[in-house]
């Protein structure tokens, strides 16, 4: 995962961004779970070790030189223990390899994503949780020797938002040489924040007849199996 610490030059408001590309294959959705979660413990609390000169985030131009020296940033709670009077943010976003019916989704989501078509859904009655993924869900199945219980995305309980949807973003399907269709449609790439984000607008997506005119993607138009989510975001103020 690689994480960039940034400061709102109109606000001061500190922003926390972490970028993962989560494991691939469909067999191991158990560890995808795993990896999320630690991903998103790491942004809320853990520390990073990185080159910057003290624990103060000055983009001045004295800031390449302090670039070189420091020992070690904190991430998040650090940084909230740092500047107080100061707002922290928190974005997570990348290529997660699970589609929205899938346990990564669940995990990280601020209520708990339920469709019955699922082969994953754990149907919860009582109520709604958040950032949560119960021991029960057929996730675990996957390695029968598990030892497993509920998981939590973060010890107080609370998930991120998906601020980008769930339209298609990855797109290779295409019919095989035998005339079978081949490849996989869905979406893998989401932007996550905390609950104080807001989606100010994104950019359109890729129409179907362009993302076809070449069967699939990659192609000579699209250098990538991925459409980019690209979008502008905002953050409430207190």
């Amino acid at each position: 995962m690689q994480i960039v610490v940034l400061r709102d030059q109109r606000y001061n408001d500190i922003i926390v961004c972490g970028n993962s590309h989560l494991h691939h294959s469909p067999r191991h959705e158990h560890l995808k779970a795993f990896q999320a979660a630690i991903a998103v413990r790491q942004l809320d609390n853990l520390s990073q070790t990185v080159e910057f000169f003290n624990s103060h985030i000055a983009f001045g131009p004295s800031f390449i030189s302090r670039l070189s020296t420091y020992l070690g940033f904190r991430v998040r709670r650090e940084f909230s223990a740092l500047y107080p009077q100061e707002n922290i943010r928190l974005l997570f976003a990348g290529d997660f390899n699970s589609t929205p019916d899938g346990p990564v989704y669940e995990l990280i989501s601020t209520v708990s994503y339920l469709l019955l078509a699922s082969p994953f859904n754990v149907k919860i009655t009582d109520k709604l949780l958040q950032g949560f993924l119960s021991k029960s869900s057929t996730c675990w199945k996957l390695d029968e020797n598990l030892v497993v219980d509920d998981l939590k995305l973060l010890p107080c309980g609370t998930g991120l938002t998906n601020l980008t949807g769930t339209e298609p973003t990855n797109f290779t399907c295409h019919k095989g040489v035998d005339g079978k269709q081949r490849g996989f449609s869905g979406c893998l790439d989401y932007v996550w924040s905390d609950s104080t984000a807001i989606l100010h607008r994104m950019a359109p997506r890729p129409t179907q007849e362009l993302l076809t005119k070449y069967d699939a993607l990659p192609s000579k138009i699209a250098p990538s199996d991925h459409i980019p989510l690209i979008c502008d975001i905002r953050f409430e103020q207190n």
